[in-house]
C-alpha cells in the first residue's frame, strides 16, 4: 500500500515501532496476515497461531422464530447498537469494538441480523442451506446455545461459531483455517491466553 517512491525507505518499520511503542502497555496484539506478508511481522515479534472454533450437529423440528432485523438506514444502525448495548455478548471474550462490526454489519452483512423474541437475543448469523454460522449472540441474560440454532427452524441441521460460545459443553472443537490467512500473535500474556480464547471472533477481523 506505499507508493512505489517510498518503498525500501523504512516506513513501515517505523509505523510498526511506533505502534508497538504507543500500546505497550496492552497484553498483546493480533493480527491475520495474507501470504504475502508472512515474513513481515515475525521480525516485529509476532509468531504464529492456530485458532480453534467450535461446530455441532442440529435438529429441531419446529419452524424458524428469527425475525430479520433491518440495517439499511442509519436509524436502523442506531437502532440496533442501543440495543445491543443493553445486552451481552455471549462469547467467552467482551469486545469493544462496534466499529469493526458495523464494517460489516452496513454493508455486505445487511441481511444477517436478526431477532429472537423469546429469548430476548440480537443474533448474527448467516444461513447457507442446511448450515448456520453463528457470528454472536447478545442477550440480558445468557441464552443457550442449541435455542439460537433451533430458532432458525427445522431446515438447520449444522451450525459452526464463528466466536467462541461460553457454553461449549456438546460442541466439536476443530482447528480453524481460511485460505490466504495466517494468524499472528504479539505477546506473552496473550500467547499464554490463547490456550482459553481459542479464536477472536471473525467480525473483529481487520
Amino acid at each position: 500500500m506505499t507508493k512505489k517512491s517510498y518503498r525500501k525507505k523504512g516506513y513501515c518499520r517505523i509505523l510498526m515501532e511506533a505502534i508497538l511503542h504507543d500500546y505497550a502497555s496492552c497484553d498483546g496484539f493480533f493480527l491475520f496476515a495474507n501470504d504475502s506478508v508472512l515474513d513481515f511481522y515475525p521480525k516485529f515479534g509476532f509468531q504464529k497461531a492456530k485458532e480453534y472454533r467450535f461446530c455441532a450437529d442440529i435438529s429441531y423440528s419446529s419452524d424458524s422464530c428469527a425475525e430479520p432485523i433491518s440495517m439499511k438506514t442509519m436509524q436502523d444502525w442506531l437502532n440496533f447498537l442501543k440495543e445491543k448495548n443493553q445486552r451481552f455478548s455471549n462469547g467467552i471474550l467482551q469486545l469493544d469494538t462496534d466499529g469493526l462490526m458495523m464494517f460489516y454489519l452496513t454493508q455486505f452483512m445487511q441481511n444477517n441480523v436478526y431477532f429472537v423474541k423469546i429469548l430476548d437475543a440480537y443474533v448474527i448469523a448467516e444461513k447457507d442451506n442446511n448450515s448456520l454460522i453463528l457470528y454472536d449472540v447478545f442477550s440480558k441474560q445468557p441464552v443457550d446455545m442449541t435455542s439460537v440454532c433451533n430458532s432458525f427452524g427445522n431446515s438447520v441441521n449444522k451450525v459452526k461459531f464463528a466466536f467462541i460460545p461460553q457454553e461449549m459443553a456438546r460442541l466439536k472443537r476443530y482447528e480453524h483455517k481460511e485460505a490466504d490467512t495466517t494468524f499472528f500473535v504479539r505477546g506473552d500474556i496473550l500467547i499464554q491466553d490463547m490456550d482459553t480464547i481459542l479464536s477472536f471472533p471473525g467480525i473483529v477481523h481487520a
